[in-house]
């Protein structure tokens, strides 16, 4: 219930060009997703568009479990871009969430 209701306030916030709630509300469903599934790769797709949402944010978190998820995925940690491709591929990527 939780993960829907975000889902929402995210196509509001992503409506009203709002990137910093936007940034925030992916945080919040990669660590609402996290608590269930903590490697499913939705969680992953959060954290990199969080990341991707406010390149500027202050994301300690964020960039240990994108590191943390794309080695699990990937084998390896490429930079963001790759993975951001990756995810696009998968058919997570922002526009998509």
């Amino acid at each position: 219930m939780r993960a829907e209701l975000l889902q929402l306030q995210l196509r509001a916030a992503r409506g009203l060009g709002d990137m910093a709630k936007v940034a925030e509300l992916h945080q919040a469903m990669a660590k609402s997703l996290a608590q269930e599934q903590p490697m499913n790769v939705e969680v992953l797709a959060h954290w990199i568009a969080h990341l991707r949402a406010v390149p500027a944010v202050d994301g300690h978190a964020a960039v240990g479990a994108t590191g943390r998820l794309t080695r699990f995925w990937l084998g390896r940690r490429p930079g963001l871009k790759v993975v951001a491709e990756w995810m696009e591929s998968c058919g997570l990527g922002p526009r998509r969430l």
